[in-house]
């Protein structure tokens, strides 16, 4: 967040968005390990998910409920 008020002091958008880190939510939900920092960093990929040809097999459908923070973007989409 103290990035987002840094920006916001710089460029006075009319937004400040707090949004996830979309480029590994989707390999979390599918199965991914994630490493999580206690300071400001975003999450990352641990290792790879598919490692083989193999691999593309065991991929299932995550279930947007749950499997990783997935869900928290599932729940606030799906709000009216």
């Amino acid at each position: 967040m103290c990035g987002q008020l840094a920006a916001h002091k710089i460029y006075r958008q009319d937004i400040i968005s707090v949004g996830l880190d979309i480029y590994n939510v989707e390999a979390e939900a599918l199965g991914a390990q994630v490493s999580y920092y206690s300071d400001d960093r975003l999450p990352s990929l641990s290792g790879r998910l598919i490692r083989d040809a193999a691999g593309l097999d065991r991929l299932r459908l995550p279930d947007p409920s749950r499997g990783g923070r997935q869900h928290i973007g599932y729940a606030h989409g799906s709000r009216s």
